[in-house]
């Protein structure tokens, strides 16, 4: 699938959402949560949400927004990817790397040298190998929360 055929439109609040459903049950809890979910983040967060579409259909979301890391005691600015979800039925297409490449050349026109990640995982999914394959390591200091790997992609 090529960039050219996905729409990406910018939502304000996960009402959007209430159709979509990526086929992770975890993950579509927390779509759907009414307290204590995505909504609840993106209230609590400054940050950026968008619905991709594919033929008016949403396919995928993401959520990103400005963050930092701290190398060698500096404060380094980031852009950290808070949330990507694509359906299950839309998975293997290209869509999380165009996600990913469009989210990283916004990071690269506005000077940001980092993006960052929580990669999620459990006994049956993991975002782990996906983000290695589009160039983000596991962090060096690896959280202690459960179903989460740290990772990150230097961009300069």
């Amino acid at each position: 699938m090529t960039d050219n055929l996905l729409y990406f439109e910018r939502a304000s609040d996960v009402g959007a959402l209430s159709s979509f459903f990526c086929g992770e049950r975890g993950i579509d809890i927390l779509i759907h949560k009414k307290e204590g979910g995505l909504a609840s983040f993106i209230a609590e967060q400054s940050c950026k949400m968008y619905i991709i579409y594919y033929q008016n259909e949403a396919v995928a979301v993401v959520v990103y927004s400005n963050s930092s890391i701290i190398v060698y005691d500096d404060e380094i600015p980031s852009i950290e990817i808070d949330f990507i979800a694509v359906r299950k039925d839309y998975r293997n297409k290209g869509i999380g790397r165009i996600i990913l490449n469009t989210i990283e050349k916004h990071a690269r026109q506005n000077m940001f040298p980092f993006l960052t990640v929580d990669a999620y995982y459990n006994k049956r999914y993991s975002a782990e190998g996906f983000y290695l394959k589009c160039g983000f390591e596991r962090n060096a200091i690896v959280g202690d929360q459960k179903e989460i790997i740290p990772m990150l992609k230097q961009l300069m």
